[in-house]
């Protein structure tokens, strides 16, 4: 528990439920697999599952990028990103690259609004309690 301070003109108080550890930096890669028209959702989902395997075989990422991501940017880049809590980004990759745990989680295949992401975290940097 904390307080009683004042608020803006209120006395408040603050009761702290959980607390975790979170990194400050992730570096992690990307393949961005869309659902294109015509294609069901269970197509894109086998690719992204394909290329998940892959890597899982020693398949050299970068390469992969550079064929099957439907994401310019993620190709412009060989699939790495740098990202800190406070950047925008997909909020369903955001949260999984910041979970404790997504390193060793290895390849993983995230479910996205318009197609499906296969990602790996490399790195996380400065653990903080949070």
């Amino acid at each position: 528990m904390y307080g009683p301070y004042i608020d803006q003109n209120t006395i408040a108080y603050a009761k702290v439920i959980d607390r975790k550890v979170m990194p400050d930096t992730v570096k992690f890669r990307h393949i961005f697999i869309a659902i294109k028209q015509g294609e069901s959702d269970s197509a894109a989902k086998a690719k992204a599952d394909s290329l998940s395997g892959a890597i899982a075989k020693g398949a050299d990422f970068a390469q992969l990028v550079a064929t099957f991501s439907d994401d310019q940017e993620s190709k412009a880049k060989n699939g790495e990103y740098e990202m800190t809590p406070n950047m925008q980004f997909v909020p369903e990759i955001k949260d999984f690259v910041f979970a404790e745990g997504s390193k060793a989680a290895g390849t993983k295949v995230l479910k996205l609004p318009v197609g499906y992401s296969v990602l790996q975290v490399m790195e996380q940097k400065n653990l903080v309690p949070l």
